[in-house]
């Protein structure tokens, strides 16, 4: 059976309240009976009930990072950052993975609204219904996304600047003469939108087309050369697997975020937008502690991209 506070209070001889003053070390104990009543705690095994002294307190000093999941990529090392960033400034990190299960989700949501937590940050995965589980958890307790936002709602976001990103990778494109592009940032979440849009303003009067990786593409009208400007490398590999056949002919170039890795064969070139994520996990860490405190907080940070990189295949 589990040793409770009134187990320890009687060995010690002093009442319940004193027991719980001493065990939070209240300057109205006095010392020698503070480490007296300690010291009788952790001989019987007793363990304080931190929720509810967290609850009683009004703060957990508890940060929740609602994620997909963490597999290797993106949202691995936005936790990673975000975590560590927490740990600097004394909270702790909960990690919550919902798997793109919904009624997962929905649990999370339900928990952390109970005041397991002070606030929460999220990482976006743009799946069915997350936009209504988002602004009820928003409800309840402060809220940020990371990286990508939510299209259409007032939940403070923080990315990159994903216009210039976007605006590099096409430049690269059309310095080697491209005049065709497949586009398949799509319109998901914020940053696939303002990258789609980013695309559109910048490539009016080229043969561009806008899809999904596995939507079906017409390479009919695409002469000479093309580039994918796509999210992720699985983006650009599924397409160069799916329409290998057409691009046989053509000089391919693939535009994209964050990571390349291994040869960029069929595609010549690769252009990479690498995002800053320390930097964005930082912003994110003190941007909910902001609302945790009840002050004004920016509605959306972009932050600038970490750097751009180059690599040319060598089958090519």
């Amino acid at each position: 059976m589990a040793v409770k506070l009134a187990d320890v209070a009687a060995a010690c001889d002093v009442d319940i309240s004193t027991a719980s003053r001493a065990m939070r070390n209240d300057p109205r104990v006095h010392a020698d009976t503070q480490q007296r009543i300690q010291a009788m705690a952790k001989k019987m095994g007793y363990l304080p009930n931190l929720l509810a002294r967290s609850l009683a307190a009004g703060k957990t000093n508890t940060i929740a990072i609602i994620v997909h999941g963490l597999e290797p990529g993106t949202d691995n090392e936005l936790f990673d950052a975000a975590s560590k960033y927490l740990q600097e400034h004394d909270y702790i990190g909960m990690v919550m993975a919902h798997h793109g299960n919904m009624k997962t989700y929905e649990r999370i949501v339900e928990q952390l609204g109970q005041g397991l937590v002070d606030g929460a940050i999220i990482i976006v995965a743009s799946i069915s219904n997350e936009r209504a589980m988002v602004k009820k958890l928003q409800q309840r307790i402060p809220v940020v996304c990371l990286d990508r936002g939510i299209d259409k709602s007032k939940i403070p976001v923080v990315s990159s600047e994903q216009d210039v990103a976007v605006e590099h990778l096409i430049k690269q494109c059309k310095d080697r003469g491209v005049d065709n592009y497949i586009i398949t940032f799509g319109d998901h979440n914020t940053s696939a939108l303002d990258r789609s849009n980013a695309a559109k303003a910048l490539l009016k009067g080229k043969h561009t087309i806008y899809g999904d990786p596995s939507d079906d593409f017409d390479f009919s009208n695409i002469k000479n050369s093309c580039a994918l400007l796509v999210s992720s490398q699985w983006h650009a590999t599924h397409l160069m697997q799916g329409y290998a056949e057409h691009m046989k002919d053509l000089t391919v170039f693939i535009g994209w975020f964050d990571k390349w890795h291994g040869d960029c064969f069929p595609a010549q070139e690769v252009f990479v937008a690498v995002q800053d994520f320390e930097s964005m996990a930082q912003h994110a860490v003190a941007l909910c502690q902001k609302l945790i405190a009840g002050e004004q907080a920016d509605a959306k940070i972009d932050v600038q991209i970490k750097e751009f990189q180059h690599f040319r295949s060598q089958f090519t």
